[in-house]
């Protein structure tokens, strides 16, 4: 019981959506019922990343973004945090369900769905530090707390979503890179992020998938 509000409280302090969704989760009467709320719940979070980066867009387009209140900004940056470790962390969890034989079929999911659901969130992990990174960065300059998080402003959200994508798949041109221990920290984060997505998510669902066709 003691273990169980321990684990309550710190999925509450490092991710409140996590917090949310796991208990929506675990409240499924039956393992196909449980998938359908993965399921919904990913799609549901994919659209507010979406609908909150394009209303940056429009922010940044109507020359308000500079003006918006200390509170909402907070709103997108701990939003935004919340979502990308939570991803990281149910992630992490599911490729270690999925190498124990007796955990695989807990969800009720077929492994293309997961890989469905990891494509949606490797975009909505990219959604979101670019929020962060644009946010942040515009934050600091605001508030004279630094230069800038860069080696040069992130002008307008496009080009913190330009700077996000190729941090996540690691190409970095080298035309922007961090400069501020937050940035760099986050930029680490991000990569750490995406090459669990890509590299052991897929690898993982795509492999166990063939394994059990062939062993059928």
């Amino acid at each position: 019981m003691i273990k169980h509000h321990y684990e309550y409280l710190i999925h509450w302090c490092i991710s409140p959506t996590l917090f949310v969704s796991s208990s929506y989760k675990k409240r499924a009467p039956t393992p196909r019922e449980r998938g359908k709320r993965v399921r919904t719940l990913n799609i549901i979070y994919f659209t507010v990343a979406c609908i909150l980066f394009t209303s940056i867009i429009i922010l940044y387009m109507t020359h308000t973004i500079t003006h918006i209140n200390t509170f909402l900004i907070g709103f997108y940056i701990l939003w935004s945090l919340s979502r990308v470790n939570e991803i990281f962390m149910a992630f992490m969890k599911d490729v270690f369900d999925k190498l124990n034989p007796r955990k695989r079929k807990k969800n009720g999911l077929q492994y293309y769905e997961r890989i469905a659901l990891a494509l949606r969130s490797f975009i909505e992990l990219i959604l979101h530090y670019a929020m962060l990174y644009y946010l942040l960065d515009t934050c600091f300059v605001r508030y004279g707390l630094w230069n800038g998080l860069f080696n040069q402003p992130l002008r307008d959200p496009l080009t913190a979503l330009y700077f996000s994508l190729i941090t996540i798949v690691s190409i970095g041109y080298g035309d922007y890179y961090p400069i501020h221990p937050i940035s760099k920290l986050l930029v680490m984060y991000e990569i750490i992020n995406g090459l669990l997505l890509l590299a052991v998510s897929f690898t993982v669902y795509v492999g166990l998938d063939l394994d059990e066709k062939e062993a059928s």
